[in-house]
């Protein structure tokens, strides 16, 4: 069996996460200057040309103590250093259809390749940032949404920012929107502000709208439409963004994936990609674990057409039993996966209860299988 419709997976969702990037006179004032001796230090250290993150992860462990200035050391030195991919916005443009893992290795989001070419779109400036911040043990999330820019909202074209957790506290950045402008020419101009660091979260709304509401971070969230209109209404929309995060992070990182999905449909209910991507996700997940199976159960066919027409040894019957035991373990948890499990699409749905519905068979088939080899171990 084969996964569907990579089209519309998790993964190809994020060709949409790039820039709508700003005239230079969208960049006003800088807003910090509790950080000058850290991006004075960072400034120093670019010259330096490193391509690897681990030298760079190094440096600043060594450099800063104080979680909050690691933060602004990764922030500082990636909008000073890494440029961003115009040639990769203007493909976009042209081909809404093509996912990244199609793009040339040196366009790819990875932080590795971001970093390694000093080149990336925001969803790779901020996969580095996570990745970063991970190695010195601070929490930092990728978050996707609209923005707008000179008052105009392009709600096609998606952006992403960065939240940071430090101090208990999630704080809000956008590196990409620090690092620099496109110019009217559509020429990247790179010049450093900090006008998008440590935002309040009661500011950042005004041009970053996510598309799960709790990572507004705000008592009361902001509707699309108001976002779109600029026009709060006058009932506001209660968020308990705290327990909403808490509960998040309490879940496996494949279940926070399926949950962003859910959050972004409960968002934009309007907008059908959230829900065929998150169908997709269960069933392509069912998918690998059954396929899976399947391979192992292979290699229990291969030996036991080995042992035909041949007495069997209490050996060979034990190594029946454990060629067995994995795929039976992952039936199981393809099974699982359908347990009052519903589609968001019927034929998804059809799709899904057939697959599984073949795969339970397997399942008792393996079953008998393995009543019977335990029955002649026991005859031994």
């Amino acid at each position: 069996m084969n996964s569907l419709s990579a089209k519309t997976s998790l993964r190809t969702l994020s060709f949409f996460f790039v820039l709508n990037f700003c005239s230079s006179a969208f960049f006003g004032q800088e807003r910090n200057n509790s950080y000058e001796n850290v991006d004075a230090t960072m400034s120093v250290y670019s010259n330096r040309k490193i391509y690897a993150r681990d030298s760079l992860v190094d440096f600043v462990k060594k450099t800063f103590q104080k979680p909050d200035e690691r933060v602004r050391a990764f922030y500082s030195w990636i909008a000073l250093n890494v440029q961003y991919d115009t040639k990769l916005l203007d493909h976009y443009k042209l081909s809404s259809s093509l996912g990244l893992q199609n793009l040339s290795s040196s366009r790819t989001q990875h932080p590795d390749t971001v970093m390694k070419y000093h080149l990336g779109v925001c969803e790779g400036i901020c996969q580095l940032m996570n990745a970063c911040c991970e190695k010195v043990g601070i929490r930092s999330k990728m978050i996707g949404g609209i923005s707008r820019v000179e008052n105009v909202v392009d709600e096609k074209l998606l952006h992403t920012w960065n939240a940071v957790y430090t101090d208990s506290t999630w704080k809000l950045l956008d590196i990409t929107w620090s690092g620099g402008h496109i110019n009217l020419k559509g020429v990247y101009i790179q010049k450093f502000n900090d006008r998008f660091f440590y935002v309040p979260p009661s500011e950042f709304i005004r041009d970053h709208w996510p598309l799960d509401a709790m990572w507004q971070l705000l008592p009361y969230g902001v509707s699309k439409k108001e976002f779109m209109t600029g026009v709060r209404d006058s009932a506001k929309m209660p968020v308990s963004f705290r327990d909403s995060l808490n509960a998040y992070f309490k879940r496996p990182k494949e279940a926070q994936e399926y949950t962003d999905l859910l959050h972004y449909h409960y968002s934009d209910p309007d907008n059908e990609s959230y829900t065929f991507a998150a169908d997709y996700y269960i069933y392509n997940k069912a998918v690998s674990v059954f396929n899976k199976a399947s391979l192992y159960f292979e290699d229990y066919i291969t030996y036991a057409k080995q042992l035909e027409g041949k007495p069997v040894t209490k050996k060979q019957t034990k190594q029946c039993i454990a060629l067995l035991q994995e795929p039976r373990k992952l039936m199981s948890d393809g099974l699982a996966l359908s347990r009052g499990r519903s589609f968001f699409h019927p034929e998804i749905q059809k799709k899904f209860d057939a697959m599984v519905a073949s795969s339970f068979q397997r399942y008792r088939d393996i079953n008998t299988l393995l009543d019977e080899y335990n029955k002649l171990l026991r005859s031994f």
